[in-house]
Protein backbone atom coordinates (compact mmCIF):
# COMPACT_ATOMS: atom_id res chain seq x y z
CA UNK A 1 0.00 0.00 0.00
CA UNK A 2 1.41 3.37 -1.01
CA UNK A 3 1.95 5.73 1.90
CA UNK A 4 -0.23 8.40 0.31
CA UNK A 5 -3.20 6.03 0.18
CA UNK A 6 -2.74 4.89 3.78
CA UNK A 7 -3.19 8.47 4.96
CA UNK A 8 -6.63 8.61 3.30
CA UNK A 9 -8.07 5.83 5.48
CA UNK A 10 -9.54 7.28 8.65
CA UNK A 11 -11.07 5.55 11.66
CA UNK A 12 -14.40 6.97 10.55
CA UNK A 13 -14.14 5.08 7.25
CA UNK A 14 -13.20 1.85 9.05
CA UNK A 15 -16.12 2.12 11.48
CA UNK A 16 -18.58 2.91 8.68
CA UNK A 17 -17.25 -0.02 6.63
CA UNK A 18 -17.75 -2.36 9.57
CA UNK A 19 -21.31 -1.20 10.19
CA UNK A 20 -22.17 -1.76 6.54
CA UNK A 21 -21.12 -5.39 6.93
CA UNK A 22 -22.81 -6.08 10.24
CA UNK A 23 -20.01 -5.47 12.72
CA UNK A 24 -21.14 -6.02 16.30
CA UNK A 25 -17.96 -4.62 17.82
CA UNK A 26 -15.98 -1.44 17.18
CA UNK A 27 -12.69 -3.33 17.47
CA UNK A 28 -10.80 -4.23 14.27
CA UNK A 29 -7.54 -6.17 14.03
CA UNK A 30 -5.35 -5.18 11.09
CA UNK A 31 -4.17 -8.25 9.16
CA UNK A 32 -2.59 -6.69 6.07
CA UNK A 33 -2.11 -3.34 4.37
CA UNK A 34 0.00 -4.39 1.38
CA UNK A 35 -2.53 -3.78 -1.42
CA UNK A 36 -5.79 -3.51 0.53
CA UNK A 37 -6.61 -2.74 4.14
CA UNK A 38 -7.67 -6.08 5.62
CA UNK A 39 -9.13 -6.43 9.11
CA UNK A 40 -10.61 -9.17 11.26
CA UNK A 41 -13.88 -8.19 12.91
CA UNK A 42 -16.86 -9.70 14.70
CA UNK A 43 -20.25 -10.18 13.07
CA UNK A 44 -22.40 -11.66 15.79
CA UNK A 45 -20.67 -14.82 16.98
CA UNK A 46 -18.68 -15.18 13.76
CA UNK A 47 -15.18 -13.94 13.02
CA UNK A 48 -15.13 -12.27 9.62
CA UNK A 49 -12.73 -10.45 7.32
CA UNK A 50 -13.30 -6.86 6.24
CA UNK A 51 -11.42 -5.61 3.18
CA UNK A 52 -11.23 -1.92 2.31
CA UNK A 53 -9.87 -1.04 -1.15
CA UNK A 54 -9.00 2.43 -2.39
CA UNK A 55 -10.33 3.24 -5.86
CA UNK A 56 -6.77 3.78 -7.12
CA UNK A 57 -6.10 0.05 -6.69
CA UNK A 58 -9.27 -1.57 -8.06
CA UNK A 59 -12.50 -0.43 -9.68
CA UNK A 60 -15.95 -1.45 -8.47
CA UNK A 61 -16.40 -3.57 -11.59
CA UNK A 62 -13.08 -5.37 -11.08
CA UNK A 63 -14.01 -6.24 -7.51
CA UNK A 64 -17.42 -7.50 -8.60
CA UNK A 65 -15.63 -9.68 -11.15
CA UNK A 66 -13.37 -11.08 -8.43
CA UNK A 67 -16.32 -11.95 -6.19
CA UNK A 68 -18.29 -13.40 -9.09
CA UNK A 69 -15.41 -15.75 -9.91
CA UNK A 70 -14.98 -16.77 -6.26
CA UNK A 71 -18.65 -17.73 -6.12
CA UNK A 72 -18.33 -19.59 -9.44
CA UNK A 73 -15.39 -21.61 -8.11
CA UNK A 74 -17.32 -22.40 -4.93
CA UNK A 75 -20.27 -23.63 -7.00
CA UNK A 76 -17.88 -25.91 -8.92
CA UNK A 77 -16.37 -27.67 -5.95
CA UNK A 78 -13.37 -25.49 -5.09
CA UNK A 79 -12.91 -24.73 -1.40
CA UNK A 80 -12.71 -20.94 -1.26
CA UNK A 81 -13.52 -18.24 1.25
CA UNK A 82 -17.21 -17.36 1.57
CA UNK A 83 -18.27 -13.95 0.27
CA UNK A 84 -20.63 -12.02 2.57
CA UNK A 85 -23.38 -9.54 1.76
CA UNK A 86 -23.68 -6.18 3.48
CA UNK A 87 -26.64 -5.31 5.70
CA UNK A 88 -28.10 -3.70 2.57
CA UNK A 89 -27.71 -6.92 0.59
CA UNK A 90 -24.78 -5.75 -1.57
CA UNK A 91 -21.51 -7.57 -2.24
CA UNK A 92 -19.55 -4.31 -2.54
CA UNK A 93 -20.26 -1.08 -0.68
CA UNK A 94 -18.79 2.33 -1.53
CA UNK A 95 -17.64 4.90 1.03
CA UNK A 96 -16.58 8.40 0.06
CA UNK A 97 -13.29 9.52 1.56
CA UNK A 98 -11.35 12.76 1.63
CA UNK A 99 -9.40 11.62 -1.44
CA UNK A 100 -11.62 9.53 -3.71
CA UNK A 101 -13.59 6.56 -2.45
CA UNK A 102 -13.15 3.15 -0.86
CA UNK A 103 -14.80 -0.11 -1.87
CA UNK A 104 -15.67 -2.47 0.97
CA UNK A 105 -16.12 -6.24 0.86
CA UNK A 106 -16.34 -8.90 3.55
CA UNK A 107 -15.71 -12.62 3.88
CA UNK A 108 -16.27 -15.35 6.43
CA UNK A 109 -13.01 -16.09 8.23
CA UNK A 110 -11.57 -19.39 7.05
CA UNK A 111 -10.94 -22.26 9.43
CA UNK A 112 -7.51 -23.83 9.34
CA UNK A 113 -3.87 -22.83 9.43
CA UNK A 114 -1.25 -21.75 6.95
CA UNK A 115 1.32 -24.17 5.58
CA UNK A 116 3.94 -22.54 7.81
CA UNK A 117 1.81 -22.72 10.96
CA UNK A 118 0.72 -26.31 10.34
CA UNK A 119 4.29 -27.46 9.58
CA UNK A 120 2.78 -29.69 6.88
CA UNK A 121 5.71 -29.75 4.47
CA UNK A 122 4.68 -33.08 2.95
CA UNK A 123 4.48 -34.64 -0.50
CA UNK A 124 0.74 -35.14 -0.07
CA UNK A 125 0.20 -31.41 0.53
CA UNK A 126 2.30 -30.50 -2.52
CA UNK A 127 0.24 -32.92 -4.62
CA UNK A 128 -3.06 -31.56 -3.28
CA UNK A 129 -1.84 -28.02 -3.96
CA UNK A 130 -1.28 -28.94 -7.60
CA UNK A 131 -4.63 -30.74 -7.81
CA UNK A 132 -6.56 -27.71 -6.55
CA UNK A 133 -4.80 -25.42 -9.03
CA UNK A 134 -5.46 -27.87 -11.85
CA UNK A 135 -9.15 -28.01 -10.96
CA UNK A 136 -9.37 -24.22 -10.84
CA UNK A 137 -7.88 -24.04 -14.33
CA UNK A 138 -10.15 -26.78 -15.67
CA UNK A 139 -13.47 -25.43 -14.39
CA UNK A 140 -12.56 -21.83 -15.27
CA UNK A 141 -12.34 -22.69 -18.97
CA UNK A 142 -16.15 -22.47 -18.99
CA UNK A 143 -16.41 -19.33 -16.85
CA UNK A 144 -17.95 -16.09 -18.07
CA UNK A 145 -18.63 -13.21 -15.67
CA UNK A 146 -22.28 -12.54 -14.90
CA UNK A 147 -21.86 -9.05 -16.38
CA UNK A 148 -19.41 -8.36 -19.21
CA UNK A 149 -18.24 -5.18 -17.45
CA UNK A 150 -17.04 -7.34 -14.54
CA UNK A 151 -14.36 -9.01 -16.63
CA UNK A 152 -11.05 -9.05 -14.76
CA UNK A 153 -7.98 -7.35 -16.30
CA UNK A 154 -5.61 -9.13 -18.65
CA UNK A 155 -1.99 -9.60 -17.63
CA UNK A 156 -0.92 -6.74 -19.92
CA UNK A 157 -3.24 -4.39 -18.02
CA UNK A 158 -1.47 -5.11 -14.75
CA UNK A 159 -0.48 -1.82 -13.11
CA UNK A 160 3.10 -3.02 -12.66
CA UNK A 161 3.59 -3.48 -16.40
CA UNK A 162 1.60 -0.43 -17.44
CA UNK A 163 3.75 1.84 -15.26
CA UNK A 164 7.06 0.00 -15.67
CA UNK A 165 8.86 2.97 -17.25
CA UNK A 166 7.81 5.09 -14.27
CA UNK A 167 8.90 2.53 -11.68
CA UNK A 168 12.22 1.83 -13.44
CA UNK A 169 13.03 5.37 -14.56
CA UNK A 170 16.67 5.59 -15.63
CA UNK A 171 17.13 1.81 -16.01
CA UNK A 172 17.12 1.96 -19.81
CA UNK A 173 19.03 -1.25 -20.49
CA UNK A 174 16.84 -3.25 -18.13
CA UNK A 175 13.65 -1.81 -19.63
CA UNK A 176 14.86 -2.92 -23.07
CA UNK A 177 15.54 -6.40 -21.72
CA UNK A 178 12.08 -6.51 -20.14
CA UNK A 179 10.51 -5.47 -23.43
CA UNK A 180 12.33 -8.33 -25.19
CA UNK A 181 10.85 -10.81 -22.70
CA UNK A 182 7.37 -9.31 -23.00
CA UNK A 183 7.58 -9.57 -26.79
CA UNK A 184 8.26 -13.31 -26.48
CA UNK A 185 5.29 -13.75 -24.14
CA UNK A 186 2.91 -11.71 -26.30
CA UNK A 187 3.53 -13.99 -29.28
CA UNK A 188 2.36 -17.12 -27.44
CA UNK A 189 -1.01 -18.59 -28.50
CA UNK A 190 -3.95 -18.11 -26.15
CA UNK A 191 -5.31 -21.64 -26.35
CA UNK A 192 -8.48 -22.07 -24.25
CA UNK A 193 -6.96 -25.05 -22.42
CA UNK A 194 -3.85 -23.04 -21.54
CA UNK A 195 -5.08 -19.46 -21.08
CA UNK A 196 -7.81 -18.01 -18.89
CA UNK A 197 -8.58 -16.43 -15.54
CA UNK A 198 -6.00 -17.39 -12.90
CA UNK A 199 -5.54 -16.72 -9.20
CA UNK A 200 -2.20 -15.05 -9.83
CA UNK A 201 -0.83 -15.49 -6.30
CA UNK A 202 -1.69 -19.05 -5.21
CA UNK A 203 1.31 -19.24 -2.88
CA UNK A 204 1.49 -20.81 0.57
CA UNK A 205 0.32 -17.57 2.25
CA UNK A 206 -2.96 -17.53 0.32
CA UNK A 207 -4.47 -20.82 1.38
CA UNK A 208 -5.21 -22.57 4.65
CA UNK A 209 -5.13 -26.28 5.46
CA UNK A 210 -8.17 -27.68 7.27
CA UNK A 211 -8.99 -31.38 7.64
CA UNK A 212 -6.45 -32.22 4.91
CA UNK A 213 -8.15 -29.83 2.49
CA UNK A 214 -6.85 -26.63 0.92
CA UNK A 215 -9.05 -23.54 1.21
CA UNK A 216 -8.05 -20.73 -1.15
CA UNK A 217 -8.36 -17.00 -0.49
CA UNK A 218 -7.05 -13.58 -1.61
CA UNK A 219 -8.11 -13.42 -5.27
CA UNK A 220 -7.14 -9.75 -5.57
CA UNK A 221 -4.46 -10.51 -8.19
CA UNK A 222 -6.73 -12.62 -10.40
CA UNK A 223 -6.29 -11.78 -14.07
CA UNK A 224 -6.42 -13.34 -17.52
CA UNK A 225 -3.11 -15.05 -18.11
CA UNK A 226 -1.56 -18.32 -19.18
CA UNK A 227 -2.16 -21.14 -16.72
CA UNK A 228 1.55 -21.90 -16.68
CA UNK A 229 2.16 -18.47 -15.13
CA UNK A 230 0.04 -19.50 -12.13
CA UNK A 231 2.43 -22.44 -11.71
CA UNK A 232 5.48 -20.21 -12.19
CA UNK A 233 4.32 -17.97 -9.33
CA UNK A 234 4.36 -20.94 -6.95
CA UNK A 235 7.76 -22.13 -8.19
CA UNK A 236 9.25 -18.64 -7.93
CA UNK A 237 7.67 -17.24 -4.77
CA UNK A 238 7.25 -20.26 -2.50
CA UNK A 239 9.57 -23.14 -3.37
CA UNK A 240 12.85 -21.41 -2.37
CA UNK A 241 11.55 -20.92 1.19
CA UNK A 242 10.22 -24.44 1.78
CA UNK A 243 12.33 -26.95 3.76
CA UNK A 244 14.65 -28.72 1.30
CA UNK A 245 15.21 -31.94 3.29
CA UNK A 246 18.97 -31.66 2.78
CA UNK A 247 18.66 -31.31 -1.01
CA UNK A 248 20.16 -28.55 -3.11
CA UNK A 249 17.68 -25.96 -4.38
CA UNK A 250 17.54 -27.48 -7.88
CA UNK A 251 17.09 -30.98 -6.44
CA UNK A 252 14.24 -29.78 -4.26
CA UNK A 253 12.59 -27.95 -7.17
CA UNK A 254 12.53 -31.28 -9.04
CA UNK A 255 11.15 -33.03 -5.93
CA UNK A 256 8.42 -30.42 -5.45
CA UNK A 257 7.61 -30.13 -9.15
CA UNK A 258 7.02 -33.84 -9.75
CA UNK A 259 4.61 -34.01 -6.82
CA UNK A 260 2.83 -30.74 -7.56
CA UNK A 261 2.31 -31.55 -11.24
CA UNK A 262 1.21 -35.10 -10.43
CA UNK A 263 -1.68 -33.55 -8.53
CA UNK A 264 -2.31 -31.01 -11.27
CA UNK A 265 -2.60 -33.79 -13.85
CA UNK A 266 -5.49 -35.42 -11.99
CA UNK A 267 -7.62 -32.39 -12.91
CA UNK A 268 -6.02 -30.76 -15.95
CA UNK A 269 -3.06 -31.23 -18.24
CA UNK A 270 -0.77 -28.93 -20.15
CA UNK A 271 1.13 -30.06 -23.23
CA UNK A 272 4.91 -30.36 -23.23
CA UNK A 273 4.98 -27.12 -25.24
CA UNK A 274 3.57 -25.18 -22.28
CA UNK A 275 5.79 -26.87 -19.71
CA UNK A 276 8.76 -25.88 -21.86
CA UNK A 277 7.66 -22.25 -21.42
CA UNK A 278 8.06 -22.39 -17.63
CA UNK A 279 11.56 -20.78 -17.68
CA UNK A 280 10.11 -17.88 -19.69
CA UNK A 281 7.24 -17.43 -17.24
CA UNK A 282 9.61 -17.69 -14.29
CA UNK A 283 11.50 -14.81 -15.88
CA UNK A 284 8.23 -12.90 -16.27
CA UNK A 285 7.53 -13.48 -12.59
CA UNK A 286 10.98 -12.10 -11.74
CA UNK A 287 10.05 -8.97 -13.68
CA UNK A 288 6.77 -8.59 -11.80
CA UNK A 289 8.41 -9.01 -8.40
CA UNK A 290 11.20 -6.56 -9.29
CA UNK A 291 8.59 -4.01 -10.36
CA UNK A 292 6.58 -4.65 -7.19
CA UNK A 293 9.64 -3.88 -5.07
CA UNK A 294 10.11 -0.58 -6.89
CA UNK A 295 6.46 0.30 -6.42
CA UNK A 296 6.32 -0.50 -2.70
CA UNK A 297 9.75 0.18 -1.23
CA UNK A 298 11.26 3.49 -0.19
CA UNK A 299 14.09 3.41 -2.72
CA UNK A 300 16.04 6.17 -1.00
CA UNK A 301 15.97 4.32 2.33
CA UNK A 302 16.54 0.68 1.45
CA UNK A 303 17.70 -1.82 4.03
CA UNK A 304 20.79 -3.89 3.29
CA UNK A 305 18.57 -6.91 2.55
CA UNK A 306 16.43 -4.89 0.13
CA UNK A 307 19.50 -3.57 -1.66
CA UNK A 308 20.85 -7.11 -2.02
CA UNK A 309 17.53 -8.39 -3.39
CA UNK A 310 17.21 -5.60 -5.94
CA UNK A 311 20.79 -6.09 -7.13
CA UNK A 312 20.25 -9.83 -7.46
CA UNK A 313 17.03 -9.45 -9.46
CA UNK A 314 18.53 -6.82 -11.72
CA UNK A 315 21.59 -8.95 -12.42
CA UNK A 316 19.47 -12.02 -13.20
CA UNK A 317 17.23 -10.07 -15.55
CA UNK A 318 19.95 -8.17 -17.39
CA UNK A 319 22.12 -11.27 -17.85
CA UNK A 320 19.30 -13.77 -18.49
CA UNK A 321 20.30 -16.00 -15.58
CA UNK A 322 17.84 -18.85 -15.13
CA UNK A 323 16.04 -19.17 -11.83
CA UNK A 324 16.55 -22.94 -11.73
CA UNK A 325 18.61 -25.41 -13.73
CA UNK A 326 15.68 -27.77 -14.13
CA UNK A 327 13.96 -29.33 -17.14
CA UNK A 328 10.28 -29.27 -16.30
CA UNK A 329 9.49 -31.79 -19.04
CA UNK A 330 12.34 -34.26 -18.71
CA UNK A 331 12.09 -34.37 -14.92
CA UNK A 332 8.54 -35.74 -15.18
CA UNK A 333 9.75 -38.86 -17.00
Amino acid sequence: MEKAVSTFLTDTVIQEAGKLFGATSSSYRLISDVENFVYEYQRGNASCILRITHHSHRTWHQIMGELDWINYLSNHGINVLKVLHSVKGALVETIKGTQGCFFVTAFRKIKGTSLLESDAWTSSVYTEWGRVMGKMHRVTQHYCPLESSWRRPTWQENDLLVKRTEYLAGQTHLLERIQDILNMVIQLPQDPDAYGLIHGDFTDVNYFLHNDQIIVFDFDDSEYHWFVYDIAVVLHDTVPWLPHYGMTLDEFVKFFWTRFYTGYLTEHSLTAYWLQQLPLFLKLREIMVYLFFHKKWELDALTERQQTLLSSYKNNLENDIRKYNVSFVEDLK
